[in-house]
């Protein structure tokens, strides 16, 4: 018998609306006063830098703008599986699993020695594994069963946007990096036992 599927092996994410960030030390723009009631001073003093306050540990305290947070990754795969009968008590079958991932992020993380805020966008298939099953019913009302799925890695790349915290035109700059990542499901080995009355 010989057929063929699709279907969702992993998949996780979440969205975080509106998550304060603490600032980066780059310092607060002309048109806003270090005494703006968004700007918090814990300790220290205006460093001269653009009105930048810095702490005695050396920490910003000037929390930047609140944002988004999210995460989507998915993996999917392609099968195409054989089927075969070997006896009328032993049955085996074999399956080319082909698969393909996807890596959606909109977060801020530390990039180029600064928390920036970073769109990713990654997506790309991996190199083929195997799932393999084996049936064998020893009596009418008993089937042991065994199935071993090989360990896969998918390769993902594409685009990061970093956001440069400048504006050109009234548009953010962003700097466009190019990024990869892999994915790694493991081997598994499972066994069965099914009886009937």
């Amino acid at each position: 018998t010989l057929g063929v599927g699709a279907y969702l092996t992993t998949s996780f994410g979440g969205i975080f609306d509106n998550i304060p960030r603490f600032g980066d030390c780059r310092g607060v723009p002309d048109n806003v006063s270090p005494t703006d009631p968004n700007v918090e001073v814990v300790t220290g003093e205006p460093d001269g830098n653009n009105g930048l306050v810095v702490g005695a540990d050396g920490q910003c305290f000037i929390p930047d703008s609140p944002q988004d947070q999210r995460l989507f990754v998915f993996v999917m795969e392609l099968g195409i599986p054989v089927a075969i009968e070997v006896t009328d008590r032993f049955r085996i079958g074999v399956s080319l699993r082909i698969p393909y991932g996807v890596q959606s992020v909109q977060t801020t993380q530390p990039t180029l020695g600064a928390f920036q805020r970073v769109e990713q966008q990654l997506r790309g298939f991996g190199l083929p594994g195997v799932l393999i099953g084996m049936q064998w019913d020893p009596i009418d009302e008993l089937a042991l069963s065994l199935v071993y799925r090989s360990r896969t890695s998918v390769h993902m790349t594409g685009t990061s946007y970093i956001d440069l915290n400048a504006m050109e035109d009234g548009v953010a700059v962003t700097s466009p990096v190019r990024s990869s990542t892999d994915f790694a499901q493991p081997d598994m080995l499972r066994f069965g036992v099914a009886g009937r009355l």
